[in-house]
């Protein structure tokens, strides 16, 4: 039985040296970090050491220490540590502060007894019955009052916000210009709108809205959709054509064919092929067999009879018997509607000159009514109205008797 209470005893003893010692390690590798730390109260801790009195071994892990005559500070927030075997109800372990019993032990243990003291002179003791184990008088300062938080000035919270703002609208109008230069760039280098293309704006847009990135990548947000805006409401560089495709004499089928500068435009490149050729699009030739133009208006127009797309080029086989038809055919219908034209204006004018004739007499007519106190003056007037109805009759060829019957006596005395 003695043998297990003495091994116990030397395994706790050997445990509280071990805590001691790392205790002790960590407190010096602590670094150095260049800067002077404010004062502390020194604290001073008697060695740990083994007392024995008869059957009770105690052994003091901590205590505030002051040597004779100079006591020392320490916190207000203090503790003592003792490990002790063999205690009993009988035979307690007593700690004492400022003559008052503040903790008793009466069993085998490990025990701190933390205490917080006011500001002064304290005296603190561990004891029992065989006499004082440890004692020592020490002086205690309060901790110093917890600093006041320092506050910003409402005048510069908002001038911080106000540069804040004009940051974000700077990066943001420079971004949305960038974008629409990219998205002009793009367009100019599909010549078409294709919707894959669509996919490398949006990459920054999406990881600015990224939350983690959102804070200071926020500006690949506008970037992004105006390059998306731009690239959709430029104008397509490539020339659209459209073919229209003779099936049957009843019936024809249309097909729209991208072009640019000639060529066919298939479609994109793969990622490989576009970064060696630098180019964005895959072009073929295009090749007309037996094409006759036709003009509608300044546009040059073929009638298809067939359309092939091979590996190398794009055959567009015109029928240009159809074609020369279709000319002549246009031509005769164009000619036949001019003179349809003429026939009709020539009929118009000869319709209205009468009509003509007659308001231009009436309108001397009523003039000569005017004058009708002046008889010598009306006989003058109507002789030389009666001359120009007999001219105009004789170049026009208009008989007297298409005339109304004023215009006939104008000329009568």
């Amino acid at each position: 039985m003695m043998s297990w209470r003495i091994l116990g005893t030397g395994l706790l003893v050997a445990l509280c040296l071990a805590g001691q010692l790392g205790l002790a390690v960590h407190a010096q590798a602590q670094p150095d970090q260049g800067q002077e730390e404010p004062a502390r109260p020194e604290v001073q801790v008697i060695q740990p050491q083994l007392i024995t009195f008869g059957s009770l071994r105690i052994y003091l892990l901590s205590f505030p220490y002051s040597p004779p005559g100079t006591p020392i500070e320490y916190p207000s927030s203090m503790s003592i540590s003792v490990a002790v075997w063999g205690a009993s109800v009988q035979n307690p372990v007593l700690v004492w502060i400022d003559g008052r019993e503040v903790a008793r032990i009466t069993e085998d243990g490990v025990f701190t007894i933390m205490m917080e003291l006011p500001e002064g002179c304290h005296h603190a003791a561990v004891l029992c019955a065989y006499g004082i184990i440890a004692s020592s008088s020490f002086y205690v300062r309060p901790p110093p009052p917890p600093g006041r938080p320092e506050g910003i000035p409402l005048a510069d919270v908002q001038r911080m916000l106000e540069e804040l703002r004009r940051e974000v609208w700077r990066n943001c109008l420079i971004a949305a210009c960038v974008g629409v230069m990219a998205g002009y760039s793009l367009k100019r280098a599909s010549k078409i709108e294709f919707y894959q293309l669509y996919m490398l704006p949006a990459i920054p847009m999406a990881v600015g809205l990224m939350p983690w990135a959102f804070p200071t990548l926020y500006w690949l947000v506008p970037l992004g959709l105006t390059a998306m805006l731009a690239y959709h409401f430029v104008p397509d560089f490539a020339e659209k054509n459209k073919l229209v495709e003779l099936v049957s004499p009843w019936a024809i089928r249309t097909k729209e064919i991208p072009t640019y500068e000639g060529e066919y435009i298939v479609g994109l490149m793969g990622l490989r092929e576009a970064l060696s050729s630098r180019r964005l699009i895959r072009t073929k030739p295009i090749r007309l067999v037996g094409a006759y133009p036709i003009d509608f208006d300044g546009i040059t127009a073929y009638i298809v009879r067939r359309v092939e797309e091979t590996e190398d080029e794009f055959v567009v086989e015109c029928d240009d018997a159809l074609a020369r038809a279709f000319v002549d055919a246009e031509a005769l219908r164009k000619t036949s509607d001019r003179m349809a034209e003429l026939e009709l204006q020539n009929r118009m004018f000869k319709a209205a000159l009468p009509m003509c004739i007659f308001l231009t007499l009436q309108s001397v007519e009523n003039r000569i009514r005017r004058l009708r106190h002046r008889p010598e003056l009306i006989r003058q007037v109507e002789q030389i109205a009666h001359e120009v109805y007999m001219q105009l009759s004789q170049r026009l060829g208009i008989s007297p008797e298409v005339l109304p019957e004023t215009a006939q006596g104008v000329g009568e005395p």
